[in-house]
């Protein structure tokens, strides 16, 4: 971290947290408002956040928060992502249970291969478009699905464009069985 600058203001049952924090390819400011109540339960909402770096991230509205030891809730988290937009209408884990359900629109592939140790020899402009609800609780349930909005997978050697016109993949889990079918036209 080149620099962070943390303000806390207020009592512990309402106060506000400002971030900005500067590391050599990220920037990220946040401000969260709240109070911890006297089960050692943070309540609150994120009403500014925003990086800055190869994944230029920005809140749309604010989120609402629940933030203790074995729980932790995230409801109507809105972000712009590079360039694209993502919306985690909720997400809740208490304890082992996991449930998570939102979409996504228009969201770059190619931001993603960056992050491969190995990357494939690939370039791509594909932006993607999905959406989730998923269950864990003693198993997992729920589906995923990802489809092609537009762009296309240009592969380096040999020298090739896939020409796709269609791209996706839908995944259903139903007591733990995860079935997926892809669907791929050129």
């Amino acid at each position: 971290i080149d620099s962070a600058r943390v303000t806390l203001q207020g009592r512990r049952n309402a106060h506000t947290l400002t971030l900005d924090a500067r590391l050599p390819d990220w920037g990220v400011t946040a401000n969260l408002a709240g109070g911890l109540d006297g089960n050692q339960v943070w309540r609150g909402q994120l009403n500014q956040a925003a990086v800055q770096g190869a994944w230029p991230m920005t809140l749309n509205a604010p989120a609402a928060l629940v933030l203790a030891r074995d729980q932790q809730q995230v409801n109507n988290l809105a972000l712009t992502l590079a360039g694209g937009r993502v919306m985690v209408e909720q997400f809740s884990r208490q304890g082992a249970q996991l449930a998570t359900r939102g979409s996504l629109t228009n969201l770059p592939l190619a931001p993603l291969l960056e992050w491969l140790d190995n990357p494939p020899p690939l370039t791509t402009d594909l932006r993607l478009n999905g959406d989730w609800n998923l269950r864990l609780v003693n198993t997992l349930d729920g589906q995923a699905r990802l489809v092609r909005q537009s762009g296309d997978v240009r592969f380096s050697n040999p020298a090739v464009n896939l020409g796709l016109t269609t791209l996706a993949l839908e995944a259903r889990a139903e007591a733990s069985r995860v079935t997926a079918r892809l669907t791929a036209d050129t």
